[in-house]
């Protein structure tokens, strides 16, 4: 009988890999179907049918009304009815969500893995930044059962290079490790003892990475043309926009390697060539270096406060190779950047090998550089990246607004277990509204991020006291398991996070 095969998934914003631990316990990435291997995140509609990756590339300055990239940073997005927000529409009418994009590329993904391992493949290991929110973490695993997975386990970015790094190296210490990709950013802090790995706190910002400093060269791009008599206009000339776009990106990665580059700026049959320098893309891209300084220095904040000693900063990401990066990360925590790691497949090579802890024998031995280990002995444990909290009325009746009480504080280990009691807020009430929000503690709920809002049964009385029980479990992969119940009623109602695409209810009760 051939062997159950899991596999590990990065899905990147810009480039997404696949990997798995061979039969000589090595982890290997696996070539996608065009023998590359790493995947462009970019999905095309052009000729109906979905075409992903390279293929899909050219349609992007041919047809880009119907070409989706960077859908990643749509994960978690939703309408007021709480259906995920449809990005564009296929050429047969069909709207399009991140959930759909993602779906697509990790769909390629398992069958490049099926069409490499000559097996069918339903068990996998799919990353995603650690400051994902819940709803976000539920659409991605929506992605993966639409992809044809029936065993899927989420794993946080850094914590997943950390893991890596850590059987690599086999050392005891304390690291940074900052995930700066082409459309989000991770900083996470961990523990590591070789095959044990243990975060502690993570910051980052799931809407700022490489592609920030593309669309300020546009920005700038934008203004020369103006100045020169032309307009790089989205509404006028889609494609063209989008062409001086990838040519911004390629000046950003040239710079990466070289003191100046030419810049050219063309549409409407026009075009204007200008230097760009190393000192003006500072200077360009001042706004987005601010917001990634912003998040190393609340890290070290944090650090300080614990009075944690740091070893290490790491470095994972493609945007982590721009050329000033390493200089900012040594500004803020004071030491120069590691470069003894893999930056590009990491991650990926990380999530194979919890694939394997998860799914695999535990005995089955992994061999990482010059050192082996059973998977039994492979550990992690995340943290919550944001505070989890139910929205409620103060005692006093004159305030009729609802703030937020705490039930999973952030940068919590987890797993974790929590148990909250509420009260009623009038006599004679048979049901209650519960609230679930991501917020911080005592803040106005109306501010926070509402995750779910569902009804409870309870006895109508002429007491107030704390009978309305909430408690649940808050999972490694950042799933919520919820129970709320009154005691005088004993009938408990359950909700789990697990989204259902295509239903405006994602609950299940």
């Amino acid at each position: 009988m051939k062997k159950e095969k899991f596999i590990g998934i990065d899905l990147g914003t810009t480039f997404s890999e696949v990997t798995h631990i061979n039969d000589a316990g090595i982890v290997e990435v696996i070539p996608n179907l065009d023998g590359d291997l790493k995947t462009p995140s970019v999905v095309s509609w052009a000729n109906g049918k979905p075409v992903v990756g390279k293929a899909a590339l050219p349609d992007l300055s041919l047809r880009p009304d119907i070409v989706m990239q960077f859908g990643k940073r749509q994960m978690g997005k939703v309408g007021e009815n709480g259906i995920p927000i449809p990005l564009l529409k296929s050429p047969a009418g069909e709207d399009i969500t991140a959930i759909y994009f993602s779906a697509e590329i990790i769909s390629y993904l398992k069958k490049s893995a099926e069409q490499y391992l000559g097996c069918e493949i339903k068990y996998v290991v799919i990353t995603n930044p650690a400051y994902f929110d819940e709803i976000a973490r539920s659409h991605t695993i929506a992605a993966a059962k639409k992809a044809g997975f029936t065993k899927i386990k989420l794993l946080d970015e850094p914590v997943s290079a950390a893991l890596y790094y850590g059987l690599e190296k086999g050392n005891k210490e304390i690291i940074v490790v900052i995930d700066f990709g082409g459309g989000t950013l991770d900083i996470t802090v961990l523990n590591i003892d070789a095959s044990i790995t243990k975060a502690t706190i993570t910051d980052g910002d799931a809407e700022l990475g490489g592609g920030n400093y593309d669309e300020s060269i546009l920005q700038f791009k934008c203004g020369q043309a103006k100045a020169s008599g032309f307009e790089i206009s989205a509404e006028k000339d889609l494609a063209t926009f989008y062409s001086n776009l990838d040519k911004a990106r390629l000046a950003k990665e040239m710079l990466a390697r070289r003191e100046e580059v030419m810049l050219v700026a063309e549409a409407e049959g026009k075009r204007v060539a200008i230097k760009l320098t190393r000192k003006m893309f500072l200077d360009i891209c001042r706004s987005v270096d601010e917001r990634f300084i912003g998040c190393c220095k609340r890290v070290f904040e944090k650090l300080q406060e614990k009075n944690v000693q740091i070893s290490k900063v790491i470095l994972v990401g493609g945007s982590s190779r721009l050329f000033h990066v390493p200089e900012m990360v040594k500004d803020v925590f004071g030491i120069e950047p590691s470069k003894d790691t893999d930056p590009d497949f990491a991650i990926a090579k990380g999530a194979a090998i919890w694939a394997q802890v998860c799914f695999g024998d535990s005995d089955t031995a992994i061999k990482i550089g010059e050192h082996i280990y059973l998977a039994s002995d492979i550990k992690i444990q995340s943290v919550a990246a944001h505070a989890i909290c139910v929205a409620a009325r103060k005692t006093h009746k004159n305030d009729d607004k609802e703030y937020n009480y705490v039930i999973v504080p952030e940068n919590t280990q987890l797993p974790h277990e929590f148990e909250r009691k509420f009260a009623p807020l009038y006599f004679g009430q048979n049901s209650v509204s519960v609230k679930i929000v991501q917020g911080k503690d005592g803040q106005l709920s109306e501010e926070s991020t509402l995750l779910r809002e569902f009804s409870v049964p309870i006895r109508p009385s002429d007491t107030d006291s704390d009978r309305i029980n909430v408690k649940g479990r808050y999972t490694e992969e950042g799933l919520l398991e919820i129970t709320v119940c009154d005691a005088l009623l004993n009938k408990p109602v359950n909700v789990t996070f697990n989204y259902n695409p295509g239903s405006a209810e994602n609950n299940q009760i």
